[in-house]
Formats: structure tokens, sequence, C-alpha cells
């Protein structure tokens, strides 16, 4: 549990980075801190960390009141908490599995504890086969999992992320939100700060929003859906899945259909030879502006455009029919 008491923080140069700031959260919440930058929620993140000091009121965690706390427990208190930041902040001359296990050498884990815990939080994030791997041979979103798994590896009570899909595309920062949602499953609780309005209206969390150093809202967002079609995303290796009305479907089958007639026509044409099914892939793909995902968690190979999808609504809304 995180309880927040009328906090406040003025910095030498007299800017009032905190002004007046209440908030619990309790035990196992998933919670969004959203603002603009300068808004005050780095300074709220850095507090937390102890690593700068309030000017006035209380921050109690897990019953443990910080300004109260002896500079010498301090880093007992750090390790209880799980951190993950926006540059990684991975050890570039040490592997995946090295990065890791480097949290439990600290701790002064016994060597045979480590080699049962690292494989098993590697499985965890998806990163088994990754483990040989150097920081710069993994992509931006494998080493966002590497660094979530060494925050994880001392099981930690409290999860603190500070923009941890800042430097990620859409697909890998949805990625590591389903990661982090898992984990919150499980019993922790997640602390995410962040800007981006779409990542929070696409989780439905409780989301804390701070403007100039002040709280001005505290809600839980409804997910995100796509107007009349309700569109979820579900951390999948398959994407989005798509729930569509059965006009949709059956625009969705000529339409597919057809592209695959295109295809092999083609195809026969330049080499002489049929192309097979596996050329289309099982992933989400952008052609232009339309996006095709998956419509069918049990069928990877259909595919279907929002572009088509509003095409038929437009025409099933001409004929009077509801979607």
């Amino acid at each position: 549990m995180i309880e927040i008491i009328n906090l406040n923080k003025t910095y030498d140069n007299k800017n009032k980075a905190l002004k007046n700031i209440n908030i619990r959260i309790e035990e196992g919440e998933f919670v969004f801190i959203m603002g603009r930058s300068g808004s005050g929620k780095s300074t709220l993140m850095k507090i937390l960390l102890k690593e700068v000091e309030p000017t006035s009121g209380k921050v109690i965690v897990n019953d443990m009141e910080l300004g109260k706390m002896p500079r010498r427990y301090v880093p007992k208190y750090r390790k209880m908490l799980g951190v993950v930041f926006q540059d990684f902040r991975l050890l570039k001359d040490m592997t995946v599995y090295e990065n890791v296990a480097f949290a439990q050498r600290v701790l002064g884990m016994p060597t045979r504890k480590i080699k049962e815990n690292v494989p098993a939080i590697l499985r965890q994030v998806g990163l088994s086969s990754k483990y040989k791997s150097y920081p710069n041979q993994l992509s931006g979103g494998e080493q966002q999992r590497v660094a979530i798994a060494r925050a994880l590896i001392n099981n930690p009570a409290v999860l603190l992320a500070d923009e941890p899909t800042g430097n990620l595309d859409a697909h890998n920062s949805m990625e590591i939100m389903g990661l982090l949602e898992q984990i919150n499953r499980r019993g922790t609780t997640v602390v995410v700060v962040t800007h981006s309005h779409e990542i929070v209206e696409k989780m439905g969390k409780r989301v804390i929003t701070i403007d100039r150093g002040c709280v001005v809202s505290d809600e839980v967002m409804e997910p995100w859906d796509y107007g009349e079609l309700q569109v979820e995303e579900i951390h999948s290796r398959r994407g989005p899945v798509v729930k569509e009305s059965e006009s949709t479907k059956r625009a969705v089958r000529d339409e597919r259909e057809k592209y695959e007639r295109s295809v092999r026509s083609q195809a026969e044409s330049r080499s002489g030879r049929g192309l097979g099914r596996e050329e289309y892939g099982s992933g989400a793909k952008s052609y232009g502006g339309a996006m095709e995902v998956p419509v069918d968690s049990q069928s990877a190979d259909k595919t279907v455009s929002f572009s088509q999808v509003r095409e038929q609504r437009g025409r099933d809304r001409g004929r009077g029919k509801q979607i």
C-alpha cells in the first residue's frame, strides 16, 4: 500500500513541483500517473524512490514512513521496490542472463538460487532464448523486457515504471503493458508514470492526472473501444482480436477471397506456381493507411482492415441495418 498525505515539494529555485498531493494506492492495484512534462510526476517518482526529500507531508509505503526512515535503511527499502526506466539502464557488457542475475548478486544470493531464479523470470517475460544475447543485439521491446525481469527477480511488493514505453513503438508498447498487467494479476502493485493518452485509454485502469504540481483528476478509465465495433487489445502473439458483426464477417471473407485470388494469379504469372498460405503470416501488418489484424484467435491467417470494416458499416447503415 502507498499513501501520500499533504505532500509538497518546493525546490531551491522556488519552483513548487508538488502542491498538497493526497493519493492512496491499495495493495495489488494497477495505477497510471499521468501528466505533461514538468507537471510534477517525475518528482513524485523520485520521492517514492527516496532520491528526493519532500518539503512537507508524509509518504508511507508498505507501513514504512519514508520521512522517518534512517539513511542506512534506504538501500534496503529500495531493494523491496522494482523499478523500470524509459532508457532500460542495462549493463551493455553483460548478457541478458548476467544483467538479471546482477540484481540478485548484489543481495548476496547464492549462485545455486540465481541459477534457478534467472531462467524462471526470463521464461515469464518471454526471453528464454535470448539469455546469451547482449543489449545491443536486442530490440527496444526486448531490452525493456530484460529491465522488467531484472526489476522482478527479487519479488518486489511494488513495481514503479517511469515512462516504460517512451522509447518503444505502439506494438511493443502494448506488449510491455500486457506484461505489466500479467505481473499485476499475480499480486504486485504496479504504478506507471506516463504521458501517453493512447496507452491509458486502451488499458482501462485507474488514472491519476497531475498538472502544475496538483492532482486534477483521479478516475478509473473505461477500456478504449472503436465506436460500435468492440476492439479488444489482447496480449497475444496473434495480435489484436476484432469482434465483428455477421455482415462485417461476410465482407471480410469476400475481401480475403478476392485478395487471395489476386495474389495467386500474380504469383502464378511470375513463377508458374501457387503461393503458399504461410506467405500471409499471422501478425498485424500495416498497408498504407489500413491496419490489418487477425479476426479470429483460432485462425490467424484471416485478416481484416479497418478501412474495409468502415466501408461495410457504411453500406449496412445505408440499408438501414444495425451493426
